[in-house]
């Protein structure tokens, strides 16, 4: 069955933060991709970040910068979605 357009509208986008929201991988972050990143959310699109850093750390930076308060860290490891709710989505016995 083949899939429709509606099937494929974008609804959120993952950003990375190193390399990606900064500036050179310099660790500035690079502001004209903030105002980007605003008006999408404000066009009604979810902005989160992703990131090989921990969860709690982009979730901040979600907050200080308005996007949507979703954070995944830990190179997909763990999803914080407050400031103490994350979620563990690696192997704990592994860790």
């Amino acid at each position: 069955m083949p899939l429709s357009s509606k099937d494929l509208s974008i609804k959120a986008f993952a950003v990375d933060i190193d390399g990606t929201l900064t500036e050179n991988g310099s660790g500035m972050i690079y502001l004209p991709a903030v105002s980007k990143m605003r008006f999408l959310e404000k066009i009604g699109y979810r902005v989160f970040f992703v990131t090989g850093r921990t969860s709690i750390e982009a979730y901040i930076l979600s907050v200080f910068l308005g996007m949507t308060r979703v954070a995944v860290g830990e190179n997909g490891g763990v999803v914080s979605n407050g400031p103490s709710d994350h979620t563990i989505l690696g192997n704990k016995e592994l860790c």
